[in-house]
């Protein structure tokens, strides 16, 4: 019995697809482990924790220099801190890059598990953080025993190589009665990278699995300091890096990209309570 041709066509079809999709994956790990490791080499210059932007609540000057620069990095932890809910103890921090802000959730008595996907940020957090459980893997693929009352993403979901099925392995991974909390950029325009998550789909996802959002804020404001930063720390030695930060101040001037903190919770109504 012969195969129709229009089958056999769709079959090829499907084929290629599997093997470009795992093409265009690979290159993202590889890209993102580029990425990592060249931000790990910025943060050891700064002497920071944290491979994540900076948070100003103040205004600032052009000229930003060091140590306001890694005060600013250190505001990001605390918020996230500040925000996370009651009876929450144990956390995924997905996408921690060296356990910065695990360690700082240990340090107030959370219990977190740290998901990095690169031997070489988990060996220099290693050095630096003896209490805090690394664990080698990617957000699509972990797998843990253990149920989380929260998990975090700090500037890791864009980082994600499909981020679909890294929502759907968090789930497996969460209580009955739990959050996912994001802090990252978010697209609001097809010219911006397409890696950067659209916040109505993010939040569309979540509520099919029975998630409500209890906290949007948009932090925007405060974290664009950063860029006129890294413009000027780049400026001298790395001209293309410089223009890219450039490129992303005058992304969030026009709104085509946004800084947004998001709570979610599962399985509860929203009340006055979450407000």
């Amino acid at each position: 019995m012969h195969c129709p041709l229009s089958v056999l066509f769709w079959i090829v079809i499907k084929k290629m697809k599997i093997l470009n999709d795992f093409i265009s994956n690979f290159n993202r790990k590889i890209q993102v482990k580029k990425d990592m490791r060249e931000y790990l080499k910025i943060i050891k210059e700064l002497d920071s924790n944290h491979i994540h932007y900076g948070y100003f609540t103040y205004k600032t000057r052009k000229t930003i220099n060091k140590k306001e620069f890694v005060e600013a990095q250190n505001n990001i932890s605390n918020l996230i801190i500040s925000n996370i809910p009651k009876n929450v103890k144990f956390i995924l921090d997905l996408g921690g890059g060296i356990g910065g802000i695990s360690h700082d959730l240990k340090k107030r008595d959370y219990n977190p598990y740290c998901i990095v996907p690169d031997k070489i940020l988990i060996n220099e957090g290693k050095k630096r953080f003896k209490d805090i459980k690394f664990i080698k893997s990617t957000a699509e693929i972990f797998r843990l025993k253990d149920k989380f009352d929260l998990c975090i993403m700090i500037e890791s979901f864009q980082f994600f190589y499909n981020k679909r099925k890294a929502l759907r392995n968090i789930l497996l991974h969460l209580k009955q009665k739990s959050y996912i909390l994001i802090l990252d950029e978010f697209s609001y325009s097809s010219e911006v990278s397409k890696n950067l998550p659209i916040e109505i789909k993010y939040i569309n996802t979540l509520k099919k699995n029975n998630f409500n959002v209890i906290y949007n804020k948009d932090l925007s404001r405060g974290i664009i300091p950063t860029f006129d930063y890294g413009y000027n720390h780049f400026l001298q030695n790395n001209s293309k890096l410089a223009e890219s930060y450039l490129k992303t101040k005058n992304e969030y001037l026009s709104n085509k990209r946004k800084y947004k903190l998001i709570i979610m919770i599962k399985n509860e109504k929203i009340n006055k309570k979450h407000i």
